[in-house]
């Protein structure tokens, strides 16, 4: 192996080294020559084999479907290095999320967040808007255990991540209170999912999914939501 970007042009412009480059280093493709960077058959390869080489594919392959459904079939995240027009693309937005519906690449889904196509294409037991469903008045916060003074303190002073525990309040229109503890690495939809199977056990009538109002938020969590931790809305206390 031999870092790329100090190569020769003549190195750079053979397939076989960066292929073989490629095997080191997710980006290599972005110190390719700009015949390989613009080259549809072999971007589609080098994506193929790691979805973050799109960032070093031509700006027009960046914009194109197939390259980017591809790159994101191998990693999803990497769709953020294609060209944002796309999505700006109902219907490319539409076959992504149907790609992976469980690895939704997107925090920030205000273009979409009221399509009711999309919301169905990413499973959630969080509800759509305007759909009929329990709805859940839900506060997180920390709880973090006294330390015991026999235990020796970790060597960098940081709590363990299984020390800590998110304490889920959640309370339903007519009053019913559901308490909850979870991991702040937890998603929303795992919130989600045990809100409705406590709710499905406890009622007897079968709840399919839930409304969540969270931390005196206005407006429900939507389905768009579902991949994102606890930890960005906890209040620590």
């Amino acid at each position: 192996a031999f870092p790329l970007e100090s190569a020769s042009p003549a190195l750079c412009n053979d397939p076989d080294v960066v292929r073989t480059a490629a095997k080191n280093m997710e980006s290599v493709l972005e110190f390719a020559s700009p015949e390989l960077r613009s080259n549809k058959d072999f971007v589609l390869e080098m994506v193929r084999y790691c979805g973050w080489q799109l960032q070093g594919a031509s700006f027009d392959l960046k914009g194109d479907r197939e390259v980017v459904l591809a790159a994101a079939t191998n990693d999803p995240e990497s769709v953020n290095f294609a060209d944002h027009e796309l999505f700006f693309d109902r219907s490319f937005l539409l076959r992504l999320a149907r790609l992976n519906p469980q690895r939704w690449p997107f925090q920030d889904t205000y273009l979409i967040s009221a399509d009711k196509e999309f919301q169905a294409a990413l499973p959630s037991r969080i509800a759509c808007e305007g759909d009929p469903a329990p709805i859940l008045s839900t506060t997180l916060r920390i709880e973090k255990p006294e330390t015991s003074s026999e235990r020796a303190p970790p060597e960098d002073g940081h709590q363990s991540k299984d020390e800590v525990a998110v304490l889920v309040e959640s309370t339903l229109m007519s009053g019913r209170q559901i308490s909850l503890k979870l991991t702040p690495e937890a998603t929303v939809a795992e919130l989600a999912e045990r809100l409705q199977s406590h709710l499905t056990s406890a009622g007897g009538e079968a709840v399919q999914h839930v409304h969540v109002l969270l931390n005196g938020r206005e407006e429900p969590l939507s389905p768009f939501d579902s991949n994102k931790r606890l930890s960005l809305f906890l209040s620590v206390c």
